[in-house]
């Protein structure tokens, strides 16, 4: 039974993957410099209002913070990910990085 169930595995992931590559999908967006994002919309806004406050200090801790324990990223420049979800009335976009099993919410203007 177990080398049925591999066998079934295999060929579900050979399907997969055949009609992914027949599908044309492609990674077509890319992060601009200096952008980072967080899984959750509530953090990311938490830093925004650091941000318009002025309050750098508060907002370089609250990103460390949220870095260090994986709920926000520094995205590299160039870096491709995946567009996942939009929120155009709060000007954020979720892109989830190219691999990566999350997405994290960003400005639009971030991506490209």
């Amino acid at each position: 039974m177990c080398r049925y169930r591999s066998l079934f595995y295999a060929v579900a992931a050979a399907i997969g993957l055949a009609f992914w590559s027949s599908s044309g999908l492609a990674i077509d967006h890319y992060v601009q410099k200096n952008a980072y994002g967080c899984k959750s919309k509530d953090v990311r806004g938490r830093l925004t209002g650091y941000a318009i406050d002025g309050d750098k200090e508060a907002f370089q801790k609250a990103l460390l913070v949220g870095v260090m324990s994986g709920e926000c990223k520094l995205f590299d420049e160039g870096e491709q990910v995946y567009l996942t979800d939009t929120s155009i009335f709060s000007g954020l976009v979720c892109v989830r990085p190219k691999g990566a099993l999350d997405c994290f919410w960003t400005n639009i203007e971030a991506v490209k």
